[in-house]
């Protein structure tokens, strides 16, 4: 009896085992794979480059590496920025090609000059890549000396001595060594008020520009302008005519490629900001749209009188040589031939800029053909300024054609 049990309980034990066996699995919830400390940072990454600092601040708290540290600074300082942002008047955006900039900047006479250094207009150790500035006497130049790494600068001065001659240039002071690199020097008249750019630890994005003065004897703690100057991006350098009362900086904030962004602006009296809680904050620091700067009433019409004048008389220079010699083909208008046929003040600045570029395009030509007959005559000595015109040539010529497209896209834009 007892045997028929145990064979009856078997019987059962592995009947109900093959019940469960025959029981489909239920297969456990996949749960999401936990983001690298890569993806944190790239997502941490895009929402700073999106002005939503706080977002970026949360987004980092999950990871500790050197990248997430300096980005988090960033992030801190980008908060902070953002609730202090100018109410600033922008009567002007204009696209300006990346390399060769400072040929077409706002070049006021009284206020100094703007320029690319070279061997021959400035005979000191410049950092290559960088813009220099003269003051309007010609007396005092301003410009990036090379570390001793090569990779970085400090901001230099040298005055022209009495036989011409520049003299040995000074570092301008270990207060302006605001990063690894500080350039894009810019000395209002005043000789005490200086604008630059720096990558250093107090910057939002890679470069920053600074505002420091001098107390007579040298130049003091330099301040970050802050924001709407400021952004996420490389903001490169500021000047300002405080005859005219506009300025202009530039930016590559709007990421055009192989091109900054200039602005130019009306000078404020004294610093106004937008209220902390302004609902549209984030766009007013990014300058999503130029006109509505101006929607918010800062810029008054005298003011847009003044600076419409300011225009028309005071464009960039041009060679009065080749002034009106040019053919520009506009789709719907035919040949532009003269200033005249031009519809829109769009269309008159952008040919000033097409005939300035035109214009050193032909003086480089024409010094080219000279030196080349000089050395068939025999002078090697200018080798070296032959190799060098012969690689400038086609940069030249291709900033022609981008300043003529201008030209064509402003007068297309006033048919449509």
């Amino acid at each position: 009896m007892r045997r028929h049990i145990i064979i009856i309980l078997l019987a059962a034990l592995v009947m109900s085992t093959g019940a469960e066996a025959a029981k489909p699995r239920q297969s456990k919830k996949r749960q999401p794979a936990k983001p690298t400390p890569e993806q944190i940072l790239s997502q941490a990454k895009a929402l700073f480059d999106d002005y939503r600092f706080d977002e970026a601040l949360e987004a980092l708290e999950e990871i500790e590496t050197p990248e997430s540290e300096s980005l988090r600074r960033r992030a801190e300082l980008g908060s902070n920025m953002l609730g202090r942002v100018e109410q600033v008047a922008i009567v002007d955006s204009i696209t300006l090609p990346r390399i060769g900039f400072a040929e077409m900047l706002p070049q006021w006479q009284e206020c100094g000059k703007v320029f690319e250094p070279t061997a021959n207009t400035l005979p000191l150790p410049f950092l290559n890549g960088t813009t220099a500035f003269a003051t309007a006497d010609g007396k005092r130049y301003i410009f990036t000396s090379p570390d001793d790494s090569g990779r970085g600068g400090y901001l230099a001065s040298s005055y022209r001595l009495v036989d011409g001659s520049l003299e040995q240039p000074a570092d301008m002071g270990s207060e302006l060594h605001a990063g690894a690199v500080a350039e894009y020097p810019y000395l209002l008249p005043d000789g005490i008020t200086l604008y630059f750019a720096a990558d250093g630890e107090g910057s939002l994005g890679g470069l920053d520009i600074y505002m420091s003065r001098s107390n007579g004897s040298e130049f003091l703690q330099p301040q970050n302008l802050g924001m709407p100057y400021n952004s996420p991006y490389d903001d490169y350098m500021m000047g300002i005519d405080e005859t005219t009362g506009y300025g202009f900086w530039l930016t590559d904030r709007n990421q055009i490629p192989d091109s900054v962004t200039m602005y130019i602006f009306r000078v404020n009296d004294m610093r106004r900001n937008y209220a902390a809680d302004d609902a549209n904050l984030i766009d007013r620091a990014r300058i999503t749209s130029v006109a509505a700067t101006l929607a918010d009433g800062s810029a008054d019409p005298a003011f847009m009188t003044t600076y419409a004048a300011m225009r028309h008389s005071k464009g960039p220079e041009r060679d009065a040589d080749h002034d009106e010699e040019f053919a520009i083909a506009v789709p719907g208008r035919g040949i532009i031939t003269s200033r005249e046929m031009l519809s829109s003040q769009m269309g008159r600045d952008a040919l000033d800029r097409y005939l300035k570029c035109n214009g050193r395009l032909h003086s480089a030509q024409q010094e080219l053909s000279g030196l080349r007959d000089a050395y068939r005559s025999g002078n090697h000595s200018v080798s070296a300024r032959i190799l060098a015109l012969e690689a400038e040539l086609p940069q030249l010529k291709e900033r022609v054609i981008e300043a003529a497209n201008a030209v064509i896209r402003a007068e297309s834009a006033t048919n449509d």
